[in-house]
């Protein structure tokens, strides 16, 4: 008895110590987990949430003709798992999981309304700065039987880019937060259209009168302004051709709390649920669009105009089930929640899996605190605490490389004012010396001889001298005349 009892105590201290071992896992150019192999140099496993921000990043660029080996891609998920791990460590202390620690220090750069939780839709979380979450729940109702009364939203909607379509609201609210969402800045504009989600304003819902009159506010991207806007749907009785989800009997009032309160509050059906995609894709582009912005930062950069999509995201978690995360993995209290980042595991919680490696041999910064001097405690507000060129962080060394000795550059001397004109002026030297001969002239005489008689005819010659200065005046106006008509009719 006694030797059956050594033997299962031996086995269960090998399953435990199974548990405890990491996996290396591979990906391929769609983000699907190809394998994954037991790995005895890591002690931690990865959280379902972790996995997915990973298969989303390997996803979205093999879509860019990336293969998940290529170096570029392994440094794209390094800057992300970077920014992850930098936020984990001032935020610890937070609580809720994967969401609390890491997916709200970031999302409110590319979110800006309160986001489903789950694929029920029945907990929206707004994040907060700091440890604040604004937490609502959405009551549910049954459909009526046969025709009733409900609100119509047709438009081009995010995952059917380039048509119109119809979907139909048990309520105007429902109806409204649809509509919102899918205009906002992770809406189709961006999704469809490639705006820039920086210049898309994200409106929030006041209320509904019930009657599919509904109000909103939102700031200004330009001037921080305050925008009123109304939203009007129709409202029709009959079946409706597109009920969409589970019709909503209106959102509850909103409870603020910190992530701890929060993550207790949730039902527990709540927590069994799947993510919902939308808030999987909304934070890898909040971690990848903050990790374009790291000094040194040699991944491939986010581009605002082609981010993760809802869509993106669902076909992710269609494909990949066995490691979809659900509410409760992301909050922490799941069995998918991983056991990176907890007391006597090591690792970080915001440290990702990166394709056929080993946790234990990532080199990011905080991924595996006490092998690396990358990161130190901050407030947890700036994914660059503890980076170099932070505030209050030494600067950032670049290596330029080899000294190549290229010796500095000579500058031809600046002409002179000389140098300039002197072709100009001294242009054909001769023309300086020219002067006008000396002239005299004297009036002509006319001289005869006729019948033995010598003639001489000079009065003209004393005629023009009396009257010179008259004939000279004359003469000189002809000549200006002449000037003038010429000119004139040139």
């Amino acid at each position: 008895m006694d030797k059956r009892k050594g033997v299962c105590l031996l086995l269960a201290l090998l399953v435990a110590g199974r548990v405890q071992a990491g996996q290396v896992l591979s990906f391929d150019e769609q983000g699907r987990i190809t394998a994954s192999v037991n790995d005895s140099s890591t002690n931690y496993t990865y959280g379902k949430f972790q996995t997915e921000t990973s298969g989303l990043l390997y996803k979205k660029l093999g879509v860019k003709g990336m293969s998940p080996t290529d170096p570029a891609v392994t440094r794209t998920v390094q800057g992300v798992e970077q920014v992850a791990a930098g936020v984990a460590v001032g935020r610890l202390a937070f609580g809720g999981g994967w969401l609390g620690i890491v997916a709200g220090a970031v999302i409110n750069a590319v979110v800006f309304a309160a986001v489903a939780l789950g694929l029920d839709n029945l907990v929206k979380w707004l994040f907060g700065s700091g440890n604040s979450v604004t937490a609502t729940t959405t009551g549910t109702v049954a459909p009526p039987d046969g025709s009733f009364f409900y609100f119509s939203d047709t438009r081009v909607w995010p995952e059917k880019c380039g048509q119109l379509l119809e979907k139909d609201f048990l309520t105007d609210t429902a109806a409204a937060n649809a509509e919102l969402a899918a205009g906002g800045k992770s809406g189709a504009p961006v999704v469809c259209s490639g705006v820039d989600p920086a210049k898309v304003v994200q409106y929030i819902l006041d209320s509904c009168d019930g009657n599919g009159n509904c109000t909103t506010h939102g700031i200004n991207p330009i001037d921080g302004s305050t925008i009123n806007n109304g939203l009007k749907f129709q409202k029709s009785f009959g079946i409706p051709p597109n009920l969409v989800d589970a019709p909503a009997g209106g959102d509850g009032s909103p409870v603020i709390s910190d992530y701890e309160t929060a993550v207790a509050n949730l039902p527990e059906s709540e927590k069994s649920q799947p993510v919902n995609p939308e808030l999987a894709a909304d934070v890898v582009n909040a971690l990848w669009q903050q990790a374009s912005q790291l000094p040194g930062y040699a991944g491939v950069a986010y581009d605002p105009s082609n981010p993760v999509t809802t869509q993106e995201a669902a076909d992710w978690q269609a494909a990949n089930p066995a490691y979809t995360p659900t509410v409760g993995d992301a909050v922490g209290t799941g069995t998918g929640s991983g056991t990176q980042g907890q007391t006597g595991s090591g690792g970080s919680v915001g440290a990702l899996p990166i394709n056929n490696s080993p946790g234990s041999a990532d080199p990011t910064p905080g991924v595996n605190p006490g092998t690396d001097t990358g990161t130190e405690p901050g407030d947890g507000t700036s994914p660059q605490d503890g980076q170099c060129g932070a505030p209050g962080e030494p600067a950032c060394e670049v290596d330029w490389g080899t000294n190549p000795g290229t010796p500095e550059p000579t500058l031809e001397s600046t002409p002179t004012i000389d140098m300039i004109l002197g072709p100009i002026v001294n242009m054909l030297p001769g023309f300086r010396s020219f002067q006008l001969p000396a002239h005299t002239g004297t009036c002509p005489v006319a001289t005869f001889s006729i019948f033995g008689n010598s003639y001489t005819m000079d009065q003209h010659c004393t005629l023009f001298e009396q009257n010179r200065t008259a004939i000279s005046a004359a003469f000189a106006l002809v000549f200006l005349l002449a000037s003038v008509f010429i000119v004139l009719t040139a």
